[in-house]
């Protein structure tokens, strides 16, 4: 497998309209990745959606990591801000889900433990349309098929994709994490002015999940990778090979690959996120970053 570093910055990555069975109210920067050796996918979306709209509650077969920007999202009792870090393990159930304010997120799904396939969201768009075509009408959530039969929109899509029947793995977990990043305290790293806060290590294959800070002018070397790696810039500005990086831009390294130096001269927080894929390492601890 040959290993590939990308990035994908903010300016580069103009925002679009959401598809698939989404809400129109929806605007996203779609920065996923797909390993073309194996197909394993990661959506990573940098969402802002428009208040209103809901959709119920429900489970996936893969897992969510979902960190708040701006706004509140409802899921049932549960409110989530600013700085909240949501983790949705496969097949557990959450929501339903309600906005009454303008919100924005970086959103992450990717296969879970059980290495149920995640298709991608040029997929899903693809069997969306064909399923329109065949007269299902997508509505907050469900979709509706002129058979009368009702059934979740992502499950729907993914049984039209995978040409079978959908199954979900036995649920790990009883609910959905929700991690409050505000409450950690910044931890010294080997590398002056940069620190981290290590929020949670899930599962043998990850998610390995933890922000990054880095001051001013400070700067982590060059260094490999042992597992898939996303870098989601939040605040501030890096530098990498050449290249400025603002928020809400991505670096991404594939298992085994190698980082240049990234370097801020202003100052920057990361969200980093961790994942093993068939076949590879688990991920580490985030301590060499």
């Amino acid at each position: 497998m040959s290993a590939t570093v990308e990035v994908l910055t903010s300016t580069a990555n103009p925002w679009a309209d959401a598809t698939g069975h989404r809400p129109k109210n929806q605007k996203k920067q779609a920065f996923g990745v797909t390993l073309p050796q194996t197909g394993f996918h990661v959506v990573c979306n940098h969402a802002a959606i428009e208040k209103g709209g809901m959709s119920p509650r429900h489970h996936h077969n893969f897992e969510q990591i979902r960190y708040v920007l701006e706004g509140h999202l409802f899921y049932g009792r549960k409110k989530i801000g600013p700085g909240t870090l949501m983790y949705v393990p496969e097949s557990v159930d959450y929501g339903p889900q309600t906005r009454d304010e303008d919100t924005r997120a970086v959103v992450f799904q990717f296969a879970g433990p059980s290495g149920v396939t995640k298709f991608s969201q040029v997929d899903s768009k693809v069997a969306r349309q064909k399923l329109l075509a065949q007269g299902v009408v997508f509505q907050k959530g469900i979709a509706h098929f002129p058979s009368g039969k009702k059934q979740d929109a992502s499950e729907a899509l993914w049984e039209f994709m995978a040409g079978r029947p959908i199954e979900y793995a036995p649920a790990r977990y009883e609910d959905p994490i929700y991690i409050y990043t505000h409450a950690f305290k910044w931890q010294p790293t080997e590398y002056a002015g940069v620190t981290i806060k290590r929020l949670g290590y899930f599962n043998e294959c990850g998610p390995n999940v933890g922000l990054l800070h880095f001051d001013a002018k400070a700067s982590v070397p060059p260094q490999q990778v042992d597992c898939l790696d996303i870098r989601v810039i939040l605040e501030g500005e890096v530098e990498y090979a050449g290249q400025s990086c603002p928020a809400v831009s991505r670096l991404y390294c594939s298992p085994g690959g190698s980082y240049e130096e990234i370097r801020s001269e202003t100052g920057a927080t990361a969200l980093v996120v961790q994942i093993a894929v068939p076949g590879g390492e688990a991920p580490k601890r985030i301590t060499r970053i």
